[in-house]
């Protein structure tokens, strides 16, 4: 696999020529999610979906190559059904992961209070230990969301590899395979960018504060916060992209097995070399076997033969 540096390097090589059209994509889709968000709520996120899967798409079909034109910004019908379902289920899936770690945190909180641990009798411990509780199952959410946002990362690229025979589900499940002993490393991939989304956040974060102040730095701060956001975010993406792209060449037989990647030219005569060989020897060995067994036949008959003469022998001379 090429090291963090290269692939990034080979994100930035792709969306030279194409930044103009990537940013102003980003930023529109950026903006109609956030209308859409902001005045239909929850509804808004499901709404926002298939905007979601176009822009993803187009960071896609970049790093495939294939440029940023508006073809490669729209999906087939398919794509959107499967992408909207993968969607739909990581977010139930997530939800049933803060309703369990909220289940046990009341449950927990609720123990003193029933006076099952001696915590109860003093509130300041109480409160240390209710503080402590909320901090450990913070963690554990946190880790947990991690872990299942890594596991199907890579759900939307195989949904876009125009493969008919692979539904949402299967999609999920290859992915989850995908990253199978790579989870680790890709969360440290995305740590490599963490300096460019805090500084975007502090830019955006000391701009709304200073608006009072100096709306005029206040709105410089803000604008730089933004242009870093639409930056970061085309970049951050197919970087992305291009890291799945190096797992597929890292577990090559796996993606040629589930059919994302076709079998090389180099390998299809591999397997032809290993395919003539293996019938060549079981011809052999078939042959060798028909040989053993004509062999054992013949002596076989010989043997017979001897043993019929001895018995015709042995009857002349009986009768003499």
């Amino acid at each position: 696999m090429n090291s963090f540096s290269e692939i990034k390097g080979k994100s930035l090589q792709q969306l030279e020529g194409n930044w103009i059209k990537v940013v102003l994509v980003t930023l529109l889709c950026s903006l109609v999610t956030g209308v859409i968000n902001y005045y239909f709520n929850t509804i808004g996120v499901i709404i926002a979906i298939p905007i979601e899967a176009s822009l993803l798409a187009m960071y896609y079909r970049i790093a495939k190559d294939e440029g940023a034109s508006l073809n490669k910004f729209i999906l087939s019908w398919k794509e959107y059904v499967r992408y909207f379902i993968f969607s739909i289920l990581i977010y139930l899936l997530l939800t049933v992961v803060f309703v369990i770690m909220l289940l046990i945190s009341l449950a927990i909180v609720g123990l003193p209070a029933s006076g099952i641990l001696s915590i109860s009798e003093n509130f300041t411990s109480l409160l240390a230990g209710s503080l402590l509780l909320v901090i450990v199952m913070s963690i554990a959410t946190i880790a947990a969301v991690l872990y299942i946002s890594i596991s199907y990362m890579m759900t939307p690229y195989i949904i876009f590899a125009k493969n008919d025979d692979i539904g949402a589900i299967s999609a999920m499940k290859y992915a989850r395979q995908l990253v199978k002993g790579y989870k680790w490393n890709i969360f440290v991939f995305e740590l490599s960018f963490i300096g460019w989304w805090i500084l975007a956040i502090l830019l955006f974060v000391v701009g709304a504060l200073t608006t009072l102040l100096n709306p005029i730095i206040a709105v410089i701060l803000v604008v730089l916060a933004i242009a870093i956001f639409v930056f970061l975010t085309p970049y951050f993406a197919t970087s992305l992209v291009n890291y799945y792209f190096e797992l597929l060449k890292v577990k090559e037989d796996y993606a040629i097995e589930i059919g994302l990647v076709k079998m090389p030219y180099e390998k299809i005569e591999e397997v032809e070399e290993k395919v003539e060989e293996n019938v060549e020897e079981t011809v052999e060995k078939m042959e060798e076997e028909i040989t053993e067994i004509v062999e054992d036949k013949t002596e076989e008959k010989e043997t017979n033969h001897t043993d019929n003469e001895d018995i015709s022998s042995d009857s002349d001379h009986e009768k003499e």
